[in-house]
């Protein structure tokens, strides 16, 4: 099953609306992170207790530098702390209704 996220990172220069789309929120999961006019392949896991782990990378204008995520998603929203450039942003958000 699909799920839609409407996600914002807070990042230095202000915070920055998007999207996470993820395959499946129960052991493994892939999907797509769209942040900063990019969409950027994810993959990761969701254990039994909604702590979940994502990797990737991330694209802007300026880079192309691999990324991690750890923290908690489940069936309403998400909180992570994304790992990237060797900085650590707040990602955030909720499940995007149907």
């Amino acid at each position: 099953m699909q799920y839609t996220y409407e996600v914002m990172l807070d990042a230095p220069l202000g915070k920055k609306r998007g999207l996470l789309v993820l395959n499946g929120i129960a052991g493994e999961c892939r999907g797509e992170l769209s942040l900063m006019s990019f969409s950027n392949p994810v993959r990761g896991t969701v254990d039994a207790d909604s702590a979940c782990t994502l990797m990737g990378r991330m694209r802007t204008l300026m880079r192309n530098l691999p990324f991690t995520a750890e923290g908690r998603i489940d069936l309403k929203g998400l909180e992570l702390t994304l790992h990237w450039g060797g900085r650590s942003y707040a990602l955030h958000g909720s499940i995007r209704e149907a």
